[in-house]
């Protein structure tokens, strides 16, 4: 028995009547009820509940402990439902006018708005509506998408206004979110836990209602009206060129191409190759910037050549690359943030040209088998004191005759 259909002349359902029923999974109250005794639905497994206005008397423990969506007409708990009515028995949302299941995802209607409770589905992409039973849909609850296992990508739509907590927490194989303008409120952890995800946001900047903690790890992007993806690579446009923000194929050689939807691909994103599966990969000319983590744990990449054109590798770019054995350093290089190549401990040699005048802490921390050979015959004023923590071997003025 999954749901029960109940006579609109009833008013009472006594105690421990449904209680044990194990499989039931809604019911839906006739108007005319007015009360609901002790443990009624006690253990069941209800996953939803919708209690009419007429609902006067709750009794103790009547949905606990299940993981039920109550759905309640009243706009608040009135005096006669008891303290305890719930008892462990899931979330309440009250001042609800409708609710029901649209395409595997459960919501209800408060102040003639939808709000999307939680998601039932298993599919990779879901787009949600931008209106459901007729409502625009304004809210995305806590919880709702909660450590969904399969879902890659989420179309959010115009209109929604708010994000809850723990919205999206979890969501392993998540690799992109776009934000529409609209959202105003996002709540903490909303995305946090999402190793591979990359959020998109239409907004210029970020908005002062986002939760400190959207993110624990990971890139946002602001100002992005549209998000592209070529053979595995996900950019963005922009008066500069393309940035690639994320890599979501599973090629083991890739040579990066020097345009994308039409401009010069000048930056690598923050986090945008993290983890890949890349042995050999090869980057294009115009390349001016490498963002932190951008290739960070790629622990089977075997080399690398940077581009001429690039002129600044940010913090962590290539850290964790424990297969990395060469790399090839170009004179236009200026800056080397910190712990760029940290724990890259099967580099042997590397050769940094004299143009590099910044250099940041731990550069080569954790590269236990490296000889550094330097083109400037000392250490430049701008190169953090321990830049080589684990004292390296470094041959000054190399190449100077």
């Amino acid at each position: 028995m999954e749901s029960i259909a109940f006579p609109e002349s009833l008013e009472a359902i006594a105690a421990y009547a449904f209680s044990w029923c194990f499989g039931l999974i809604e019911v839906v109250f006739p108007k005319n009820l007015a009360s609901l005794g002790q443990e009624a639905f006690y253990k069941a497994g209800l996953l939803r509940a919708y209690i009419p206005a007429s609902v006067t008397t709750i009794g103790d423990s009547v949905f606990g402990p299940s993981p039920t969506y109550i759905y309640a007409e009243t706009p608040e708990k009135p005096e006669g439902w008891d303290e305890e009515w719930r008892y462990l028995g899931g979330f309440v949302f009250y001042g609800v006018t409708a609710a029901g299941v649209h395409a595997d995802l459960e919501y209800c209607v408060a102040e003639g708005k939808a709000v999307v409770t939680r998601y039932l589905g298993n599919e990779t992409a879901i787009e949600i509506p931008s209106l459901i039973d007729g409502h625009q849909v304004a809210k995305i609850m806590d919880n709702a998408f909660k450590d969904s296992e399969n879902l890659e990508s989420i179309l959010l739509p115009a209109g929604l206004e708010e994000i809850g907590k723990y919205a999206f927490f979890g969501g392993q194989k998540l690799t992109r979110v776009f934000i529409p303008e609209s959202v105003a409120i996002i709540g903490i952890y909303a995305f946090s836990d999402c190793p591979k995800l990359v959020v998109y946001a239409q907004a210029d900047t970020r908005p002062a209602g986002w939760g400190q903690y959207t993110l624990t790890d990971g890139p946002m992007y602001f100002g992005v009206e549209e998000v592209f993806e070529e053979e595995g690579i996900q950019y963005i446009l922009t008066e500069q060129g393309a940035t690639i923000t994320n890599y979501v194929g599973n090629a083991n050689e890739l040579t990066v191409p020097s345009l994308l939807g039409g401009l010069q691909v000048t930056k690598i994103g923050s986090c945008a190759f993290r983890g890949s599966l890349l042995k050999s990969v090869v980057l294009p000319n115009n390349l001016e910037k490498i963002n932190s983590r951008a290739f960070q744990d790629c622990a089977a990449l075997l080399s690398i050549v940077i581009p001429e054109g690039v002129t600044e590798i940010r913090a962590n770019a290539f850290s964790g690359c424990t297969s990395l054995e060469s790399v090839t350093l170009h004179e236009n290089l200026i800056t080397i943030w910190e712990q760029a190549f940290n724990g890259c401990e099967n580099l042997a040699t590397i050769v940094i040209p004299e143009s590099v005048i910044k250099m940041g802490t731990a550069v080569f921390g954790g590269c236990s088998n490296l000889t550094i050979y330097a083109q400037v015959s000392e250490k430049p004023g701008g190169w953090a004191e321990d830049w080589n923590p684990m004292d390296r071997p470094v041959h000054w003025g190399y190449g100077i005759e």
